[in-house]
């Protein structure tokens, strides 16, 4: 689902992380945002953090934003790269952000259900690609913002803490 459980990390992004990263990226005048989505299955975390992106290029016109999906499942890449889903149309109607994030694409096979594929300014800043968190990470490890809530929750003890230490390793503080 979009803005998936926990709900604590989407708060947690709204109120102390985005307010940070948009003072440096004004005071630094840093010209360029990746935010890296590590096992981003379907894409729905990925597009869920472009959403809540989005709104910087408002704020700071001369931003270039990426937000980057990746999974090693080249099936949940080709769904995630269409970017097409079945969903209830409540849910659409119910939650303003999902109303911005989609348009009408055609009749699902579910019942209550229509297919509605991503927005166009939403596809423009993100991109997948097959990679697997536990190997390279190539640049992405200088992402502003990794996220990686949907697959952390599928990995052992001993894995989370080895990615966790790269985390410490790799990234820059702050």
């Amino acid at each position: 689902e979009f803005f998936r459980d926990p709900i604590e990390q989407w708060s947690l992004l709204r109120r102390r992380v985005l307010p940070e990263i948009k003072r440096r990226l004004i005071q630094e005048d840093i010209p360029i945002l990746q935010a890296w989505s590590a096992g981003c299955c379907d894409g729905r975390e990925t597009y869920s953090l472009a959403l809540e992106l989005q709104p910087l290029l408002s704020i700071i016109p001369s931003l270039k934003l990426n937000v980057i999906g990746t999974d090693i499942n080249s099936q949940s890449l080709h769904t995630a790269k269409a970017g097409i889903y079945s969903l209830d149309e409540r849910t659409i109607v119910e939650d303003n952000r999902l109303n911005a994030m989609f348009e009408h694409y055609g009749p699902s096979e579910f019942q209550d259900h229509q297919l509605y594929k991503i927005a166009a300014p939403i596809r423009g800043i993100v991109t997948f690609e097959q990679n697997s968190i536990l190997s390279d990470w190539g640049e992405k490890s200088t992402s502003g913002i990794i996220f990686m809530c949907n697959m952390a929750m599928h990995l052992t003890k001993e894995a989370q803490h080895k990615i966790v230490q790269r985390l410490k390793d790799e990234t820059s503080e702050g």
